[in-house]
């Protein structure tokens, strides 16, 4: 059984519980440790229009969509509508072309996850969230501007599929993204980050 330290499970803290705890620093992550974030501890929003893009929430990785005020959010799947539960617990990383956000930022993709040190692997599940025809995932691992490990999956239902890369070399980001998504709505959920 793997034994979870105090500098893993402080790695995978949301800033803002963290932060005014240690004046502001974001911690080291524990060295060899595997990081999860699970997006349940944000905020429960239910729509797109009561949040705005995930961006540096978390210690252990910084979320950036193609503009300034893109990418992913976090909301619930209790409601707002979603035809997809969680993989795990009730929160996701949520993706809709139609959608808006507080600030006037699309909840769309490509979601790039920036990494404060080198990762051995990255994992993350994703869904579409009607399932009504196929849809095509891609997680790429990257070492700066160049892509090191690349992984695509293909779902014709509305199940979770996880798309992973390693590399002992490690990888300092990853872009996630719909290839093929006829709805534009999609989900991602249970991001996993191994350190080298």
């Amino acid at each position: 059984m793997k034994r979870i330290t105090a500098a893993t499970a402080i790695a995978a803290l949301p800033l803002g519980v963290l932060a005014p705890a240690i004046g502001g620093a974001v911690p080291a992550q524990a060295a060899g440790g595997i990081v999860h974030i699970g997006f349940d501890d944000a905020p429960g929003f239910c729509l797109f229009n009561q949040t705005t893009a995930l961006r540096d929430r978390y210690a252990a990785a910084n979320f950036r969509g193609p503009g300034a005020t893109s990418g992913g959010g976090i909301l619930d799947s209790t409601c707002g509508g979603w035809s997809q539960s969680a993989h795990s617990g009730n929160r996701f990383l949520a993706f809709n072309q139609s959608g808006s956000y507080s600030d006037g930022g699309t909840p769309v993709g490509p979601q790039r996850i920036e990494f404060h040190n080198l990762k051995t692997m990255v994992s993350i599940w994703v869904s579409q969230n009607s399932g009504a025809s196929q849809a095509t995932f891609t997680l790429v691992g990257r070492k700066g501007n160049s892509v090191v490990r690349k992984h695509t999956v293909s779902v014709n239902n509305n199940g979770w599929v996880q798309l992973k890369v390693q590399r002992n070399k490690g990888m300092n980001n990853v872009i996630l993204r719909a290839d093929q998504e006829p709805d534009g709505v999609w989900l991602a959920d249970d991001l996993h980050m191994k350190n080298k």
